[in-house]
């Protein structure tokens, strides 16, 4: 028997501090961490989103905002998110122009950029700290760890790239 896939309700301790003010700097956090944009052999551009389904109403978040779909990944504990319509992904890029971070996923949007006519903006220099890029990222790559017997907490972020790590440990 097929389960179906409820829509996850917004407003969990994950989402909450999400504001419109703040939504595309975490979305662009979130699209560095867990992210993909992709180009079609047609030559169409596409951003996908790949969560744990314990995060799933984090990708209904994103598709308020944005539209697009969400779909359970066969054979894994997982869901895709998914925009690929030409005038949504123009929206979609405009707004995180400027807030991607990390480089693989710099070099996947640019080339997107050029196919929708759009100019690339050269990364910000917010500072990390003070932002909700660094929420989104440590969505998708981070962890908190409490030591049972010490009570010890630590907090854990790993992402593959470097380069964007040593960005995260200098701003603290």
């Amino acid at each position: 028997m097929k389960k179906k896939i409820q829509k996850m309700p917004l407003g969990s301790s994950e989402t909450i501090c999400v504001t419109p003010k703040n939504f595309d700097f975490w979305l662009a956090g979130y699209i560095d961490g867990n992210g993909y944009f992709g180009i079609t052999q047609k030559k169409y551009g596409n951003c996908e989103i790949t969560s744990h389904l314990e995060d799933i109403q984090l990708l209904y978040l994103i598709k308020k905002y944005y539209f697009g779909s969400v779909k359970k990944k066969k054979g894994v504990n997982a869901a895709r998110y998914r925009l690929h319509k030409k005038d949504l992904l123009f929206n979609l890029f405009v707004n995180l122009n400027g807030k991607l971070r990390v480089r693989k996923r710099l070099n996947q949007f640019s080339i997107n950029l050029d196919l929708l006519g759009i100019h690339y903006e050269a990364k910000n220099n917010f500072l990390l700290n003070t932002n909700a890029w660094l929420s989104g990222f440590f969505e998708a790559d981070g962890s908190f760890h409490v030591n049972s017997k010490t009570l010890q907490c630590s907090i854990q972020l790993s992402q593959k790239n470097r380069e964007c790590l040593d960005e995260v440990k200098y701003s603290f």
